[in-house]
């Protein structure tokens, strides 16, 4: 009686540790299934809002900021009011003539009247550096969100560390408008030249409503008598713009079927027919973190990009 229990043991200790493991796999089953989801909704989100701009023939003129920014305009809209105060990026990336110069007005990167210092260079390489610079000021204000302006010794660094990851993953602001309120405007305009950016970027004393942002934007803005005759005059954008919406018709139905797909019931149940180690179950553990670990690394820098 004490020689089968003694001999039964190692098989009950086996089957435990089989059964933690098909746990194990199973919770990254179900984490790597939520995450890849979440990514590929906010992809064809931001295909559909970056398509149909496009597709629509408007001008897309960016803002970085960080998360109080972000929500702030997102509801409320753009108010120069706030241009230079505390929470801006002024306050931590620019000198104090800049702060000074950013006091009472709204600032935007230019979509396709980027002009020097991009004279002789790529078309390519000049419409990447408003993209770059704008999450360079949403790390900025991101750091004043959090009081780095203000902190002093190891406070300001864990601020600094924190507001700039903050930044990091905040979205750029997208405010949509007409080509003839923004190229072609000769009277009462929004918008003029940026002194501090050299034909990068817009500045306005002018508040922008929430209804230029993002899809809301692009549909308030863009659907109008004048549309097709906008979208004739560009057609190179507009035929950018189908891609982009194809391209989220066909990322929506890919995360839809693997969304819907069922998991591979086997392979997360199955139990090996020989005894496993407690080491080489560990290895098998390790193994299976570490892929995860490296896919949600992809996964958290696809997510940055679609951020820009």
């Amino acid at each position: 009686m004490i020689s089968i229990e003694l001999n039964s043991q190692p098989i009950e200790i086996n089957q435990g540790l089989e059964k933690n493991n098909s746990t194990t796999e199973k919770k990254i089953s179900q984490l790597s299934q939520s995450f890849w989801g979440a990514l590929g909704a906010w992809s064809v989100y931001s295909l559909i809002d970056a398509g149909l701009a496009r597709f629509l023939a408007l001008e897309t003129l960016t803002h970085g900021t960080g998360p109080l920014g972000y929500m702030g305009i997102s509801l409320n809209g753009a108010d120069p009011a706030y241009g230079g105060g505390n929470t801006g990026s002024s306050v931590t990336l620019g000198r104090s003539d800049h702060v000074q110069n950013s006091k009472n007005y709204f600032h935007v990167y230019r979509d396709s009247a980027i002009t020097s210092p991009c004279e002789g260079f790529n078309p390519n390489f000049c419409s990447s550096i408003p993209i770059l610079t704008a999450r360079l000021h949403a790390v900025g204000s991101g750091m004043a969100n959090f009081g780095s302006s203000t902190a002093e010794g190891f406070g300001k660094i864990v601020r600094s560390v924190t507001g700039g990851i903050a930044g990091i993953f905040t979205p750029t602001l997208k405010f949509r408008f007409k080509p003839e309120e923004v190229l072609h405007c000769k009277e009462s305009c929004r918008f003029e030249n940026d002194p501090d950016y050299g034909g990068l970027a817009y500045r306005t004393a002018k508040a922008i409503g929430p209804s230029h942002l993002g899809i809301t934007g692009s549909l308030t803005q863009g659907i109008d008598s004048e549309m097709f005759n906008r979208m004739a005059n560009d057609p190179g954008k507009v035929l950018i713009g189908c891609a982009m919406l194809g391209a989220a018709f066909l990322t929506a139905r890919t995360t839809y079927r693997y969304l819907k797909a069922e998991p591979d019931k086997e392979k997360i149940s199955a139990v090996p027919s020989e005894t496993t180690t407690r080491w080489q179950q560990c290895k098998k553990t390790i193994k299976a973190v570490t892929n995860a670990a490296f896919w949600v690394s992809f996964g958290t820098t696809a997510i940055v990009l679609n951020t820009l």
